[in-house]
């Protein structure tokens, strides 16, 4: 069976340390974290990555860092036919990420990350 954490994993890993963002990422079962900048799980299943949290310190908002690295688990997920679910989010992520075109799941807890989310 093939691991999408693993391709996840060395995705972010590159990321945070190419824009210095957070702590290499931690494998724990089939959550993938950054402490204090984002976390992943993998729901093998229901072929779904939910991420849960992404923080960014005030000096780095506003810089599409964020955003990038959604875009970067998205490619992953959509080459191995995963959905990509945010989850738990503030609300003005959540508006922001509607505005963008992310698809409402569950409304006010959960989008989805499709091919029309501007994530520019």
């Amino acid at each position: 069976a093939y691991f999408i954490d693993k391709d996840i994993e060395v995705a972010l890993n590159t990321f945070i340390a190419e824009n210095k963002v957070g702590a290499p990422v931690s494998r724990y079962q089939d959550e993938i974290e950054s402490i204090p900048f984002i976390r992943v799980v993998v729901h093998r299943l229901e072929h779904i990555v939910a991420i849960s949290n992404i923080h960014l310190s005030t000096c780095m908002q506003r810089q599409g860092l964020g955003k990038k690295a959604i875009s970067i688990i998205y490619d992953i997920c959509k080459r191995l036919n995963y959905k990509l679910y945010l989850v738990q989010m503030v609300e003005s992520f959540y508006m922001s990420m509607l505005n963008r075109g992310a698809k409402e799941v569950v409304p006010y807890d959960t989008l989805e990350i499709t091919d029309t989310t501007n994530l520019e």
